[in-house]
């Protein structure tokens, strides 16, 4: 079954997180942080299928390198806040071969993050049991590159002005500005895309492989269904959870399913019973009308038309019958009168 697992996450320094270290793992290799003079290491890490950097045409080769490129990228961000890269996790259909989504991936990551000049660092994972999990990291690098391959701002100073077009200072003296982003990388409708994007090249591939599942990474209520969602379980509980031990997000994914279920169940029998009814309101219906008793007003009705149309049957319409259609009219209207002020 097709899994929408989509997640956008960003590294930052102020939550003591770091490039290099991060990167390691996604890859399962051993690199060296030069910032902390450390090695990070995760050269046995299990599960590692493929890994890749791929670059814009304007990046330098040697940001090939997983060492050089996210040291490179430390060494840039002198902040002690400074967003380090965006990490996207992203899960695999398991009905397609592992090669196949390694393709798709790498399509997806070229269109999407490459060709706006972004560096994309990709690793697909799949963990034991093999065929289960199947997931891909991706490592963004936050900054753009000028032409000779140099790290650019994140943004630029712009400064206020005032109608002459002359600058405004501040209660301090200072000059009033505000931040320009170089890029537009930061949107907040870029996550939005990128899911979207993610799930048509998805269903694009599951089509072309011919199989008929599908896959929509929004979410149920915006898809219009009354679901209520489990919860990510991630690899620890995913691993105990398949060695037959409980865990205790497993147990409470597993009382929504049953709910889902119980509640699925309850809208099909109060769909089945809305059309037993619908179907007793309308026998009652027929039978109501059928045993109902005319009005005056319709008796007086039919027995006007009728004389009308007797007047036709036996000679030719003339004045005559027009002024005693004409009567008939009005004892009509003075039977309603009576009728009306009796009521």
């Amino acid at each position: 079954m097709t899994c929408p697992h989509f997640r956008v996450k960003i590294s930052s320094r102020s939550r003591n997180q770091n490039a290099v270290a991060q990167a390691a793992y996604q890859s399962g290799e051993r690199l060296y942080d030069e910032r902390s003079r450390r090695t990070k290491s995760y050269a046995k890490k299990d599960g590692i299928i493929y890994t890749e950097i791929l670059l814009p045409a304007h990046a330098p080769p040697e940001y090939e390198d997983r060492n050089t490129l996210w040291n490179s990228v430390e060494q840039a961000e002198t902040q002690w806040n400074s967003q380090l890269a965006r990490r996207i996790e992203i899960a695999l259909p398991v009905e397609l071969p592992l090669e196949t989504s390694i393709e798709m991936l790498r399509r997806y990551c070229l269109e999407q993050f490459v060709s706006r000049g972004m560096i994309a660092d990709i690793a697909v994972h799949d963990p034991s049991s093999p065929g289960h999990n199947p997931h891909a990291h991706v490592m963004l690098t936050m900054r753009a590159l000028d032409e000779q391959g140099r790290w650019l701002p994140k943004c630029r100073k712009e400064y206020i002005l005032d109608a002459a077009g002359n600058r405004i200072r501040d209660g301090n003296g200072r000059w009033k500005s505000r931040k320009i982003p170089t890029t537009d990388w930061d949107r907040l409708d870029n996550v939005e895309k990128w899911r979207q994007a993610w799930e048509n090249v998805q269903n694009q591939y599951l089509e072309i492989d011919g199989h008929p599942e599908r896959v929509c990474l929004k979410s149920y209520e915006r898809q219009g269904k009354d679901i209520a969602p489990t919860f990510h379980m991630g690899p620890a509980a995913a691993a105990m959870e398949r060695r037959g031990i409980q865990t205790e997000i497993g147990n409470l994914n597993r009382a929504i399913r049953e709910m889902n279920r119980r509640i699925d169940g309850l809208k099909y029998v109060i769909r089945e019973l809305s059309s037993w009814l619908s179907g007793v309101r309308a026998e009652i219906a027929a039978i109501q009308e059928e045993l109902r008793e005319p009005s005056l007003a319709e008796l007086l009705r039919e027995r006007f038309s009728q004389r009308k149309e007797e007047r036709f049957l036996t000679w030719e319409h003339s004045r005559t019958n027009s002024r005693a259609d004409q009567k008939d009219l009005e004892r009509l209207t003075n039977i309603f009168a009576v009728d009306n002020n009796f009521r």
